[in-house]
């Protein structure tokens, strides 16, 4: 911008004899500005379009371009559509300038970047009339090209008012992507990214045939990616990872295996020599909730086959296998749902193993208070024998002596399991107590737990004072 400023003055020193700045001129840094990330490129980019036509330098399409990718960084895309908006009245007026593919493309990009205006009627809107500009003219200015599909689908993949009707549209766009970059229509075929945000958007949606379609998604860039002898096309950790979320969320009850084989292909191309394609600690962990709700009985034991695999990896210097608290609190939730009679000592097992993690230095394994409800959980849900139900009365008591920042839900579950182990009121009473006394001492009495304790103790709850005291639930909504 110096260097402009100091033609500009030598330009009206010399009363426009030398240092006129041209069309290249202002298209370079028109140019410079907008792909300078900076938030007041739009603005500085409209004073530079300004100051062609007061230099009666007639803007072109690159100008334009680049004024609309200046303003794409706005929090609104209607500014950028006004551009275009501008550039298709000149056309309809003179020709003098036309609304090029780059530019529908770039207008669609910024819609797809707002979270706020993003919307899939207004991107296909444009798609539709740039299309129909094209089967009118016939002129390649206004051809779809590949950046412009990869905007259009990039754009309803994020959107938030998508649908399962706009999600087909996507696979339908991105269907005619690969024929026409097939038939040499298009230059430029799909990319990984057009894929993978598709993948994404699946597994935000909810389609009944999510999982199917993630599956044949991961497929057709395989394929593909063969056919064309382009590895940049296949499947990499973040495509893998997402396909096997899908499966962790889809009710396909075969998703456990499919997601098992997924992961098993992923590790043989990593161990083939594509760096691209390492499982980490996010993929673990999907594939640990493929078998928290898979309802299999193996389901506690395969999840913790997985959790030991990270924790060897781990401290063998891998820390893309780094297990955090999340990834614990899912396998003790794998327990907590299985039908183990034993399954609360392995929950309690597991949360022994994620101690151990902190106390090494893993400061992202830190316990906390859901991993605490989680084991109380699995102790109430504990069938079997008395003997059975007597190990998660001593596992329960364990989590409870260990809560460092209780809150109602923590009580509430107590009670509640403590009701479902403990068949003998007498028995149950001093321990229901104990557990109340606790719950008010701390200030996180609640209506809920007041529930619990009428349901498991009812005589308790009798005699408790008409007013509840203020101390006793001063907490509840603390924290």
């Amino acid at each position: 911008m110096a260097l402009f400023e100091h033609m500009e003055d030598q330009f009206e020193m010399s009363d426009g004899a030398i240092a006129r700045p041209d069309r290249v001129t202002f298209g370079l840094i028109m140019k410079t500005i907008s792909n300078s990330g900076s938030k007041s490129s739009a603005s500085k980019a409209a004073d530079i379009l300004r100051k062609m036509e007061s230099f009666g330098v007639q803007p072109n399409e690159r100008h334009y371009v680049s004024l609309i990718v200046g303003q794409r960084d706005v929090s609104d895309p209607t500014k950028t559509e006004a551009v275009l908006q501008h550039v298709k009245k000149k056309y309809q007026e003179d020709k003098s300038v036309k609304p090029t593919t780059a530019m529908y493309s770039a207008c669609i990009s910024a819609y797809g970047g707002s979270k706020q205006h993003n919307s899939v009627s207004k991107v296909m809107e444009l798609f539709d009339e740039l299309k129909e500009l094209y089967n009118k003219t016939n002129d390649n200015d206004f051809r779809p090209d590949g950046m412009l599909y990869s905007a259009v689908i990039n754009a309803i993949s994020k959107a938030k008012s998508k649908n399962d009707a706009s999600i087909r549209k996507a696979l339908q766009l991105l269907n005619e992507m690969e024929m026409g970059h097939d038939t040499g229509d298009i230059s430029a075929g799909p990319n990984r990214y057009a894929y993978t945000n598709l993948l994404h958007a699946i597994s935000q949606s909810r389609l009944r045939d999510g999982a199917q379609l993630a599956e044949d998604l991961m497929r057709r860039m395989d394929d593909r990616s063969a056919k064309l002898e382009d590895r940049s096309i296949s499947p990499d950790t973040h495509t893998y990872t997402t396909l096997i979320q899908i499966l962790s969320q889809s009710r396909d009850p075969d998703a456990v295996r499919k997601a098992q084989t997924w992961f098993r292909q992923m590790e043989k191309r990593h161990e083939e020599g594509d760096a691209g394609s390492k499982p980490n600690k996010v993929t673990c962990t999907a594939l640990i909730n493929c078998w928290r709700r898979s309802e299999r009985k193996e389901a506690g034991e395969e999840a913790e086959r997985i959790l030991t695999m990270m924790e060897t990896r781990y401290e063998d210097g891998d820390f893309d296998f780094k297990p955090d608290a999340f990834v614990y609190a899912s396998v003790i939730d794998a327990w907590a749902r299985s039908k183990a009679r034993d399954k609360a000592l392995q929950a309690w097992n597991i949360y022994q193993r994620m101690k151990e993690q902190y106390s090494k230095g893993n400061m992202d394994s830190k316990p906390n208070n859901v991993i605490m409800t989680s084991i109380i959980k699995a102790c109430g849900y504990t069938r079997g024998s008395r003997e059975d139900k007597q190990k998660a009365l001593k596992v329960l008591l364990g989590c409870m002596s260990e809560l460092k920042q209780p809150a109602p839900i923590s009580y509430r579950v107590s009670l509640n399991a403590v009701k479902a182990l403990v068949a003998d009121d007498l028995r149950r009473r001093p321990i229901c107590a104990t557990i109340f006394e606790a719950c008010c001492r701390s200030g996180h009495l609640d209506e809920t737990v007041l529930e619990a304790l009428k349901n498991a103790q009812p005589e308790l709850y009798m005699k408790l004072p008409g007013e509840i005291p203020s101390k006793w639930k001063q907490n509840v909504h603390a924290g």
